[in-house]
C-alpha cells in the first residue's frame, strides 16, 4: 500500500468527536487501571472468544448472539450487511421495522440498494 495516513487537521477550539475526544479525560479508575499494563499487554488484541463469553455471560445472551467488531466501521458495515436480503433476480433489499409512532412510513416494502 503506497498511501501513507495522514492525520485530520485541527479544529481550533472544537473536539474531533469522531477521534473519541473528549474534554473529561479518563476517568481516575481507567488511569489506575492503565498504568498496571505492560508492553506486552497492549501489544495485541485480547481473545476474542474469552471477551465473547463473558459479554454473553454479562449480557445473559446466548455466544451466537454476541459479534466483536474492530471499530465502529466495522460495526456498522457488519449491521448494514446483516440488514440486507436478497431479491429474485438479482439485487438486495434493506430490511427494515416497521416504523413506531411519530416516525415516517417510507417505502414498506424494502428499498432496491443495488444489483449483482
Amino acid at each position: 500500500m503506497s498511501e501513507h495516513y495522514h492525520r485530520p487537521a485541527e479544529v481550533a477550539g472544537g473536539l474531533r468527536l469522531h477521534l473519541n475526544e473528549n474534554t473529561a479525560g479518563c476517568s481516575p479508575r481507567v488511569l489506575e487501571a492503565l498504568r498496571t499494563l505492560t508492553a506486552s499487554d497492549i501489544g495485541a488484541y485480547p481473545s476474542y472468544e474469552g471477551a465473547r463469553r463473558d459479554c454473553a455471560a454479562y449480557f445473559g445472551v446466548a455466544l451466537d448472539h454476541v459479534l466483536l467488531c474492530n471499530g465502529l466501521d466495522e460495526g456498522l458495515m457488519a449491521l448494514a450487511l446483516m440488514c440486507l436480503r436478497p431479491v429474485a433476480g438479482g439485487g438486495v433489499r434493506l430490511r427494515r421495522a416497521a416504523p413506531r409512532q411519530g416516525q415516517s412510513r417510507g417505502p414498506q416494502r424494502g428499498t432496491r440498494v443495488g444489483e449483482d
